[in-house]
């Protein structure tokens, strides 16, 4: 929990370039495996993308979103599917794929 808002006010604090925010998200992704919180790893890989997509790292994006459908696919989560359909549509149409 602590990783997952240390994530977010970095940023809104610090904008979406930071790397502190991403490393933050990507600590919250691996505690929340270890701990079987799958809802915290949906919710770290969300601002994860925000972090990679909004800063123009679009292969990072993409992977954020891939993790978010197999997350949702593997695990019923239908949250988790939805936006990581979503964020890979943003993702591909904001580098031409259309």
């Amino acid at each position: 929990r602590f990783e997952l808002e240390l994530g977010d006010v970095l940023y809104a604090a610090q904008g979406y370039v930071t790397g502190e925010g991403s490393a933050a998200y990507q600590r919250a992704i691996a505690l929340s495996g270890k701990l079987g919180e799958p809802e915290a790893t949906i919710r770290a890989l969300d601002g994860l993308f925000g972090t990679h997509f909004n800063s123009g790292q679009f292969g990072k994006a993409l992977a954020a979103s891939d993790e978010l459908i197999r997350v949702g696919e593997e695990g019923g989560y239908l949250n988790a599917l939805v936006i990581g359909l979503q964020f890979k549509g943003m993702t591909l149409f904001s580098q031409g794929e259309l």
